[in-house]
C-alpha cells in the first residue's frame, strides 16, 4: 500500500519524528493512539494537525503546546499537508521546523494554563 510522509508528535515520549504512514483514519487512530480525532490548522496555512478529540476529557497525562495555535493539546498528534480537495498529503515541513514551535507539557501544566486563560 502507498504511504505518505507525516510528522508524528509523540507527546507521551516527548519526541517528534518523520514517519511514513498509510493514508486513512485507521492508520491515524492507531499511530496517535486515539479513538476520535479533530483537525487543527497550523499557522503556515499549508499543514494540519490531527489530535485526540477526547484528550482533555479522557485523563490523558501528556500533551503539547504549539506557537500560534491558541490552545494546548492533550495526547499525541500527527501533521500532514493537504491537496486542493482536502485529502491528506505528505508533510512538506521537517521535524526540526516543528521542534522550534512546540513545547511538551504534563496534564497538570496544561490544565493550569487552561484555568488561568
Amino acid at each position: 500500500m502507498k504511504t505518505i510522509r507525516a510528522i508524528l508528535i509523540d507527546a507521551e515520549n516527548r519526541k517528534i519524528e518523520l514517519i511514513d504512514i498509510e493514508p486513512g483514519l485507521p492508520s491515524i487512530y492507531k499511530t496517535i493512539k486515539v479513538e476520535m480525532i479533530e483537525a487543527a490548522y497550523l499557522p503556515d496555512g499549508k499543514h494540519h494537525l490531527y489530535i485526540d478529540e477526547e484528550g482533555m476529557i479522557n485523563n490523558t497525562q501528556y500533551g503539547f503546546w504549539m506557537k500560534g495555535m491558541g490552545q494546548p493539546f492533550f495526547g499525541n498528534g500527527i501533521i500532514f499537508s493537504s491537496d486542493e480537495e482536502g485529502n491528506d498529503t505528505g508533510a512538506t515541513i521537517l521535524p526540526v521546523d516543528v521542534e522550534i514551535e512546540l513545547w511538551f507539557n504534563s496534564r497538570m501544566q496544561l490544565a493550569h494554563y487552561i484555568q488561568n486563560h
